[in-house]
C-alpha cells in the first residue's frame, strides 16, 4: 500500500490558469443543478403554512408532518451518495448528472398529485435522491475543471447557487398557489439540462477511462486553444497512478492520509449542523414567529433571510483564492458564535419569561439582526467551504468515492439535527439549543486554526501531501501570508 509518488509534484506554467471564462460557463452550468438542491432544501419554508392548512389537494398536515417531508428528503439524499461514488466513476461526472435530473420530475410530479401524505413523503424521498447527487457531483465537476489559481472560487459557484436555491423557493412558494409552485421547480432542471448538454467532460474522468485526447481537447476547450495542457495533463495522471488500496474503498482508511483527510473534510461538514446551520435556516419562520411578528412578517424574513445569504455567498467568488480557505473558516465561525450567543440569549428571556412580552417586543430588532448576522456569515465562510473541502484535499484517484462518502456523512447529520430540532426545544428549551451552536462554534475556530489545511492554490497532491506528512493531524499553527493582495 504505497504512495512514494504522492511527495511529487509538476511545474506548471508560468502563465496561469490561462483563458477562464469558458471554466466559468461551465462552472455555472452545472451548478445550476445546484439550484435544485437548494429549493429541494428550502421547500417548505413557505409552503409549511400552506400544508397545515390543507392547501395541497385538500390533505391536512400536522407539524411533525412537516418535519417529515423536510427530514425524510434528507434520508434520500443519504441513500444516493453511494451508488453515485460508483457512477461517478463507472459513466462519468457528466452522464451522472444528467441521471439525476430524472428522480426531480418523478418526485414533484408525484407531490402535486398526492392523495395521501405518504405520496407527498414519497415524493420528497425520490427528490432527495436528486438533490443528494448534485451536492456530490456539481462541486466535484467545478474542481475538475478548475486551475489550481482559480479551483476555490470556481467551486465557490456551487454554495451560491444553493443559496439562489433557497431564495427561489422562498420567494415563489409565497407568491405561488402550491400547485404552481411545484411545477415552477420543474421548470430548473430542463434549464439544467439544457445549459450542461453543451459542456465538456470532465477531463479527470476522460484520463482515468482511458480517453487521453479527450481530455486534451476538454482541457484546450477550457483553458483556450493556445494554453499548453501538457502540465495539467501529467498532474492528472500522477493523480490517478496513486494506488491506495486496489480497488477496494474501505483499504484506502489504511492510509494516514486518507483518514487524516477523512476527518478534517467529515468534521467540518458535520459542525456545520452542530452550529445551527440547517435549523437557523430552515426554522426561520418559527424564530421570527417566537419574537412576536405576524405571518406576511414571518414570510418576509424567510425570503430575506435567503436572500442575505446568496449575497454573503459572492464574497467568497473573490475573496476565497485571495485570502485563503482559513481566514473565512474563522471568519464564519466566529460570526455564528456571536450571532447564536444573542438568539440564546433571547430565547433565555422568552422561555425562562425572564423579561415581559412587552419588553421582548420592544427590542425585537436584536434577534432579527442576529438572525441576519448568522445568514452573512454562513454565506461567507462555512456553508461554501465545508462543500469545497473534499474535492480538493484528495487526490484524483479516489476524490469521487471520498466526496460522495463524506456527504454521505453530511447528509445524516442534517437529517438526524433536523429531526430532533423541535423535540429538543420543547423538552430543554431553545437557549440551551443556541448556547450548544455557540459551544460548537468555538470548536470549529479550534479546528481551523489546529487542523484544517490552508488549500489556496495548491494541487490536490500537495495537500494531501501536507496531511499525511504531518507527525500528528494536528498542525503547527503559524500565521501564512495572505495571497494574491498587494
Amino acid at each position: 500500500m504505497s504512495s512514494r509518488r504522492c511527495g511529487q509534484t509538476i511545474r506548471e506554467q508560468k502563465d496561469g490558469p490561462g483563458s477562464t471564462a469558458a471554466v466559468y460557463v461551465a462552472a455555472f452550468a452545472v451548478c445550476v443543478g445546484a439550484v435544485c438542491t437548494g429549493i429541494a432544501l428550502a421547500w417548505t419554508s413557505n409552503v409549511s403554512e400552506k400544508l397545515l392548512a390543507g392547501s395541497l389537494n385538500g390533505m391536512f398536515f400536522e407539524k411533525m408532518d412537516v418535519a417529515w417531508a423536510v427530514g425524510i428528503m434528507k434520508i434520500g439524499c443519504c441513500v444516493t451518495t453511494i451508488p453515485i461514488g460508483v457512477l461517478l466513476d463507472t459513466i462519468g461526472r457528466k452522464t451522472t448528472m444528467m441521471v439525476a435530473t430524472l428522480p426531480f420530475y418523478v418526485g414533484y410530479v408525484l407531490i402535486a398529485f398526492a392523495t395521501h401524505k405518504y405520496m407527498l413523503f414519497a415524493g420528497r424521498f425520490i427528490i432527495g435522491l436528486g438533490a443528494g447527487a448534485f451536492s456530490c457531483c456539481s462541486p466535484l465537476y467545478a474542481a475538475e475543471i478548475a486551475h489550481k489559481e482559480i479551483r476555490g472560487s470556481v467551486v465557490s459557484f456551487y454554495f451560491m447557487f444553493v443559496s439562489f436555491g433557497f431564495v427561489y423557493a422562498n420567494v415563489l412558494g409565497w407568491l405561488l398557489p402550491i400547485k404552481l409552485f411545484i411545477f415552477a421547480c420543474i421548470i430548473v432542471p430542463v434549464i439544467f439540462t439544457t445549459m450542461f448538454f453543451f459542456q465538456p467532460k470532465s477531463p479527470v474522468y476522460s484520463i482515468q477511462s482511458g480517453k487521453a485526447m479527450e481530455a486534451m481537447e476538454a482541457l484546450k476547450a477550457l483553458r483556450g486553444s493556445k494554453y499548453d495542457v501538457t502540465a495539467e495533463m501529467k498532474t492528472i495522471k500522477l493523480e490517478l497512478s496513486i494506488a491506495l488500496g486496489g480497488s477496494n474503498f474501505f483499504q484506502l482508511f489504511k492510509d494516514r492520509g486518507v483518514i487524516r483527510g477523512f476527518i478534517i473534510s467529515v468534521t467540518l461538514l458535520i459542525l456545520k449542523h452542530l452550529v445551527g446551520s440547517t435549523l437557523v435556516l430552515i426554522f426561520t419562520s418559527e424564530i421570527v414567529k417566537a419574537c412576536g411578528f405576524g405571518d406576511i412578517a414571518v414570510k418576509s424574513a424567510v425570503i430575506t433571510g435567503g436572500m442575505i445569504q446568496a449575497l454573503a455567498s459572492f464574497v467568497p467568488l473573490y475573496l476565497v483564492d485571495r485570502v485563503g480557505r482559513r481566514f473565512l473558516l474563522i471568519i464564519g465561525f466566529s460570526i455564528t458564535l456571536i450571532s447564536s450567543a444573542v438568539l440564546g440569549a433571547f430565547y433565555v428571556s422568552l422561555d425562562r419569561k425572564l423579561l415581559s412580552p412587552n419588553l421582548l417586543n420592544t427590542f425585537s430588532f436584536v434577534p432579527l439582526s442576529a438572525l441576519a448576522l448568522y445568514w452573512f456569515g454562513y454565506g461567507v465562510g462555512l456553508g461554501n467551504i465545508a462543500a469545497l473541502t473534499a474535492v480538493e484535499i484528495f487526490p484524483a484517484c479516489f476524490r469521487a468515492k471520498l466526496k460522495c462518502f463524506s456527504e454521505f456523512v453530511n447528509w445524516s447529520a442534517s437529517f438526524v439535527v433536523t429531526m430532533t430540532y423541535l423535540q429538543f426545544g420543547e423538552a430543554y428549551g431553545h437557549d440551551l439549543l443556541y448556547f450548544f451552536y455557540c459551544f460548537f462554534s468555538m470548536i470549529g475556530i479550534l479546528l481551523v486554526i489546529y487542523v484544517y489545511p490552508e488549500a489556496s492554490r495548491k494541487t490536490s497532491l500537495e495537500i494531501f501531501d501536507e496531511i499525511r506528512k504531518r507527525k500528528h493531524i494536528f498542525r503547527r499553527y503559524r500565521a501564512e501570508p495572505i495571497r494574491g493582495l498587494r
